[in-house]
């Protein structure tokens, strides 16, 4: 099923399951970008040029948002806690007035909890999710499942890669097994969203043999021990794993465990707890990063 995004919220276009995108190019754009990685820089020459897209893990605390954006065009996966965090890293991250669409992955509320305050808040013009993320939410919404790709704008879009229907049975080891697995592609550019997954949510991706190489990866449940097994990381293979999770959390996320897992496989990791939003930016071929602070 293509969902494109119309003026006035989701308008259903024809049923398909496209495949995942064909080709990549190994590393993050320039030479230059590796090195200012690899020393934890961001370099005023780096700064992406106008026309980009960009993907931002908003600093919500101990829960996920992450707002997906392209010229005019904004959808946020994920609204946080039930604090409202995220109504106020929302204009920080540049947006006022309302988002095209939601799309709710984990079926728990500390990604799901901020929806509700902020669809009083701002105008929401369409809500998206499992179904087991939608019962826990009160507001109306439209399942949507693997297969299914929400197309943002012709450069950027939004595709389900997990979890299975068939098999959900044998498959949801845990209720974070359910979260919804999203890859926004951004032209040739690959950043895969794993909400709160554990280890056997992880496997049977491996296992599906769908293409998970990713150039960014959302690190799997806050960087939870439970989650973040090697044969992942080796499937995803990314340049930059991001963590978020809250400061001084009470889980001790990001585990010491998963941080030393991906160290010994050359990522690069970011963390909302130590730098704030962390935003990639591409123009569908180059990348750029850079936190908050």
């Amino acid at each position: 099923m293509l969902l494109a995004l119309g003026v006035r919220g989701i308008d259903r276009r024809t049923r398909e399951h496209p495949a995942l995108d064909p080709g990549h190019r190994t590393g993050i754009g320039t030479t230059v970008a590796l090195v200012a990685i690899a020393a934890g820089l961001w370099l005023a020459v780096l700064r992406p040029p106008a026309d980009v897209a960009s993907v931002t893990v908003l600093d919500v605390g101990q829960g996920l948002a992450v707002l997906v954006s392209d010229g005019r065009r904004t959808l946020l996966i994920d609204a946080g806690p039930p604090d409202g965090a995220v109504l106020r890293a929302l204009p920080e991250a540049g947006v006022r007035h309302g988002l095209d669409a939601v799309i709710l992955s984990p079926p728990d509320l500390d990604p799901t909890g901020g929806v509700e305050p902020l669809a009083r808040r701002i105008a929401v013009g369409g809500l998206l999710g499992a179904q087991e993320s939608l019962e826990v939410i009160t507001l109306p919404g439209e399942s949507i499942q693997i297969g299914d790709r929400v197309r943002l704008t012709s450069r950027t879009s939004i595709e389900v890669i997990a979890p299975p229907v068939a098999t959900r049975g044998l498959t949801h080891a845990s209720r974070n097994d359910a979260s919804l697995v999203l890859l926004v592609t951004v032209g040739d550019r690959r950043v895969l969203l794993t909400g709160d997954i554990e280890a056997p949510a992880e496997a049977w991706l491996i296992a599906s043999g769908q293409r998970l190489h990713a150039d960014v990866l959302l690190v799997p449940h806050h960087g939870s021990d439970s989650s973040s097994t090697a044969p992942f990381i080796e499937a995803v293979s990314p340049a930059i794993a991001i963590v978020s999770a809250g400061e001084g959390n009470r889980y001790g996320h990001p585990a010491e465990g998963v941080l030393e897992r991906y160290e010994a496989s050359g990522v690069a990791v970011l963390r909302t707890d130590l730098g704030g939003n962390v935003t990639i930016s591409s123009d569908g071929d180059r990348m750029w990063w850079r936190t908050e602070r």
